[in-house]
Formats: C-alpha cells, sequence, structure tokens
C-alpha cells in the first residue's frame, strides 16, 4: 500500500485546483471571445443594412429619438393616399412613396430577426426588436 503524506496531499490538492481553476479561465475567455465575434458580427449585418436602406433606417432613427414616440415599437407600412385607423396603440407609419422598395426593405429586417409581423394585410404592422432599437438608436 502507498503512503501519502500531508505533503502529497497538498500537492495533490493544489493540482486539482490549478486544473479547475485553468479550466474556468479558459472557458470564460472563450467565452468572452464568442460573444465579442457575435457582437462584431452584428455589428457587420447591421452596418451593411444601413447601407442598403439608410434614409430607412434614418427615418426610423429620427422616430425613436423623439422623446414622443422613443417607446414605439410597432409600424405601419402603407401609401399615403389612404386612410388608416391606428386603433387605440399608437404606432409609427412608413409611406412606400418615401422609400422605394420599401416592403422588400422590411422582408430583409424581419428575415434577420430586427422586427417580426404583427398583422398581415394591406397595411401591415411591424413590430421592432428592441436589439434592433438599439443598434439604430447607438449607429451613426
Amino acid at each position: 500500500m502507498i503512503q501519502f503524506g500531508i505533503d502529497n496531499l497538498i500537492v495533490y490538492l493544489a493540482g486539482i485546483l490549478t486544473g479547475a481553476a485553468g479550466s474556468y479561465l479558459s472557458n470564460k475567455f472563450t467565452d468572452r471571445r464568442r460573444d465579442q465575434e457575435a457582437k462584431t458580427k452584428e455589428q457587420r449585418q447591421y452596418l451593411e443594412i444601413v447601407s442598403q436602406m439608410p434614409d430607412l433606417i434614418s427615418e426610423m432613427k429620427n422616430d425613436l429619438s423623439d422623446p414622443t414616440q422613443e417607446l414605439i415599437r410597432e409600424f405601419f407600412i402603407a401609401k399615403k393616399v389612404w386612410t388608416i385607423n391606428f386603433g387605440d396603440e399608437r404606432r409609427l407609419v412608413y409611406y412606400e412613396e418615401e422609400h422605394p422598395g420599401l416592403r422588400e426593405k422590411i422582408n430583409v429586417l424581419d428575415n434577420l430577426g430586427y422586427i417580426s409581423k404583427v398583422k398581415s394585410g394591406t397595411a401591415p404592422i411591424y413590430r421592432m426588436t428592441e436589439g434592433f432599437v438599439r443598434l439604430v438608436l447607438s449607429s451613426g
């Protein structure tokens, strides 16, 4: 039978603790790197969207920066000649005449998960995600 002295036990336990700490730190740094890579990818994707539809994103930023509208997340797509009943809930409206290809641009935003369709129809209603709102408001 092998005899372990107190010194050997301390060395053994120190080795276990060192291994555990190394694993913990390695996982922590890997998680940070993955988070940073995800943020970088999100920023690149968003900048590409801004370059594809600068006028729409600019109008959205102006709307969301207005203190009277800063908490509104839903919007209509409409034509200026239409009469729209907004109902009780306040919503923003973006006009097809002001943004050529508006429906296609909205589809791109929907496909990327920045917005989601709330109601279909002639004047569809969409809701912006909080992540998208943060990106819009933080963009230059």
